[in-house]
């Protein structure tokens, strides 16, 4: 008998010892991974502060409106117009409103929400990856290469919707794939991108897709656990972004009132003008 056979026992399974020394590299990796993907985020954080510290211009002109939106809001009568915008979910003026309640002014509360948003979208991603396919190495690569993009760089310290919607959609699709058939997950997946949806609409199309893969996951399985799923997804995502379907009901009647066809109508168009075509 060789040597090999020999080391294992009588079902074939290594011996106690062996399995314990190899569990040992996997859990240092393990944490090694996650640690180095926290020094990522976090020199991210410092790269973009200091991007915009002492900054006090603002680039985004739809900023002014969020800014006046903010200072508008009456907590006590969600039945007010300020509430509900076509355009914009009132999530991110809700932020603003409480940066400034902080201590912060509302252009520092904008940066923060970018920084926050991009970091998310960093961590978002190295948990994609590494659930996708099981390398710590590509997973954190990748995560350095998104860090280090200058369109990722830019988004992440611009005063806008954009970096704090993607990044709560990147870490809702994070989370979906961890074990996307537990109930818990769907539902803890479905309520980020639940708040997605309070920042930007457009998080919509993110929710409707994934809910879509669900229901194809469970066709695909056939197996009866996994028809709850979608429902689970959908329940977590409206309980995210219940503050906008409520407010959007009492204001509108729709829950899903939105005016986001305008951009659509824009791209097809290949009009650049948008003031003056949104005024037209």
């Amino acid at each position: 008998m060789s040597e090999a056979h020999r080391s294992r026992n009588a079902d074939g399974t290594p011996p106690a010892q062996e399995t314990s020394a190899r569990a040992i590299p996997s859990a240092w990796q393990r944490w090694c991974g996650i640690l180095t993907a926290w020094v990522i985020a976090l020199a991210f954080v410092t790269v973009e502060v200091r991007r915009v510290a002492g900054q006090v211009t603002v680039r985004y002109p739809d900023f002014f409106a969020w800014a006046e939106r903010a200072a508008r809001f009456d907590p006590h009568h969600l039945a007010q117009w300020q509430w509900v915008d076509g355009l914009y979910p009132l999530g991110y003026p809700l932020l603003l409103r409480l940066g400034v309640a902080l201590g912060l002014d509302v252009l520092s509360t904008a940066f923060a929400l970018s920084i926050a948003g991009g970091t998310l979208g960093l961590l978002g991603a190295f948990l994609l990856i590494r659930r996708m396919t099981g390398s710590w190495t590509l997973a954190l690569f990748t995560e350095t290469i998104l860090a280090c993009t200058a369109h990722y760089l830019f988004f992440a310290s611009l005063d806008s919707t954009d970096m704090l919607a993607g990044g709560l959609q990147i870490c809702s699709l994070a989370t979906l794939f961890t074990d996307g058939r537990r109930r818990r997950v769907a539902f803890w997946s479905g309520l980020l991108a639940g708040l997605s949806y309070l920042i930007r609409y457009t998080a919509s199309l993110s929710i409707l897709l994934c809910a879509l893969y669900l229901v194809g996951c469970a066709w695909a399985r056939r197996e009866r656990g996994w028809w709850s799923v979608p429902g689970v997804y959908l329940l977590g995502a409206a309980v995210g972004a219940a503050p906008q379907l409520i407010a959007s009901t009492l204001v509108k009647g729709n829950p899903f009132y939105t005016t986001q066809a305008h951009n659509l109508w824009f791209h097809l168009t290949g009009s650049s003008d948008y003031i003056f075509d949104w005024n037209a």
